[in-house]
């Protein structure tokens, strides 16, 4: 009889501990998953939270970082600032977060931590579109506008370079617009900006192509047929002005007004 009391009571002991285990395993993962990004940090370290986890084994075993491609691992590791082996919720996920954001190539960050022990941080980096002068140096333009300090790699010296105050904030739609006109958007060198209301094109071939401020569509079509045809490829047109909706003004260099002058001439004799 003492046997089979002793056998009895052992599996009691054993049922006990494996629910006890069970109630706490899953009350921390549902504090990981719910509660944890929001409760305060003093309240955390009173509780000696932190501490328990690390003894339950919820230590950080590693970063994983998707959509990193310019952000160098040295700054986002920085940014993080939690090594291997410490609790899981020592670490303040809207800091890191925050503290992501601060990177220079970084739009957007989501941090997450899993229950195995890991660190997910997915990053949204900004994707230059060109590249801004301001007078004394360079600076590359997402399309949001943003002037992104970093140092211009190779890659990105076929963007068009933008002159003029407040250029960088109206580069998308300037851009989005000339998108469409294969023929105009390669030979681009630089886009100037004139008192915020209308765009001065220079082409590769050092063509200054004058833009109104209405009808853009209208003018950049007419452009594309310009360039197509070779009208404005050689060295006689120093600038194409099409900011009037019914005709163009090309003002020719020297060589080109002395060409049509012998032309001239010549018609006469």
């Amino acid at each position: 009889m003492k046997r089979k009391k002793l056998k009895k009571t052992g599996r009691r002991k054993t049922l006990i501990v494996w629910i006890t285990s069970g109630a706490i395993g899953g009350l921390l993962a549902c504090f990981l998953f719910f509660g944890s990004a929001y409760l305060p940090r003093d309240f955390v370290d009173a509780c000696s939270f932190a501490s328990l986890t690390k003894k339950c084994s919820l230590c950080l075993n590693d970063v994983v970082v998707f959509g990193r491609y310019r952000s160098t691992s040295e700054d986002v590791l920085a940014a993080v600032a939690i090594k291997k082996g410490e609790s899981i919720f020592s670490c303040d996920i809207r800091s890191i977060r925050s503290r992501l954001m601060y990177l220079t190539w970084v739009a957007d960050a989501t941090v997450r931590r899993s229950i195995c022990g890991e660190l997910y941080i997915y990053l949204t980096e900004r994707e230059p579109i060109a590249v801004y002068h301001n007078g004394t140096r360079l600076f590359l333009v997402d399309r949001l506008g943003t002037l992104i300090d970093a140092e211009i790699d190779p890659c990105f010296r076929g963007l068009p370079v933008l002159y003029g105050k407040n250029a960088e904030k109206f580069a998308f739609e300037i851009l989005e617009k000339i998108q469409p006109y294969k023929s105009v958007r390669v030979n681009i060198a630089t886009m100037s900006l004139i008192k915020e209301r209308r765009w001065n094109l220079k082409l590769v071939n050092g063509v200054i192509v004058k833009l109104p401020a209405q009808n853009i569509a209208q003018a950049l079509n007419m452009l594309s047929k310009l360039v197509n045809g070779g009208h404005i490829s050689s060295g006689d047109i120093v600038s194409v002005d099409l900011r009037s909706d019914r005709r163009i003004f090309l003002q020719l260099s020297d060589a080109g007004k002395a060409y049509r002058l012998k032309l001239q001439k010549s018609k006469s004799v």
